[in-house]
């Protein structure tokens, strides 16, 4: 186990270690020493949670200090939009999914009901404190200032959300 980014420097360098366990961030310290650096194409790093801390510059360490090792993730929950983990990682091996365990029962299906919550606007009181608070400004700035909010009002109407 790698337990500081010195020593994972170490265990890279020297190549002696058959296996070595490390979270991606001891790589922002270890690749600040010399022996850090290891080309040997007969190393195969197993990558946890492909999806996450994945595309940063945690990652692009990992792989100046591992340049020819072959990494595969293990993602439950891959990045679809411009395909993140596949342009990281290469195509998917094997994907077993939500619908598939749901029907092997593994797991219990989610339902998911949609409540809209009534809202109820005391335009008035809202419009009083309005004045109140916007008495020192123009005529273009309290237009202004609710043309802003009214853009912000779309986020509380209703929305569709699929998971």
């Amino acid at each position: 186990m790698a337990t500081t980014g010195k020593r994972l420097a170490e265990q890279i360098g020297q190549g002696n270690e058959r296996v070595i366990f490390s979270i991606i961030n001891k790589f922002g310290s270890a690749i600040k020493h010399k022996n850090c650096y290891n080309d040997s194409p007969n190393i195969i790093v197993l990558v946890d949670e492909g999806h996450r801390s994945q595309n940063g510059e945690n990652n692009i360490r990992m792989q100046q200090t591992l340049p020819k090792a072959a990494f595969i993730a293990f993602t439950g929950t891959p990045l679809l939009k411009d395909d993140k983990t596949e342009n990281k990682f290469g195509k998917i091996i094997h994907s077993y999914t939500m619908q598939q365990a749901v029907e092997d029962k593994t797991v219990t299906p989610l339902l998911y009901e949609e409540r809209i919550p009534e809202l109820n606007v005391n335009e008035k009181a809202i419009d009083a404190w309005f004045e109140r608070s916007t008495s020192k400004l123009s005529d273009k700035q309290k237009t202004d200032l609710k043309r802003s909010f009214r853009k912000k009002v779309k986020f509380i109407k209703p929305q569709i959300v699929l998971c």
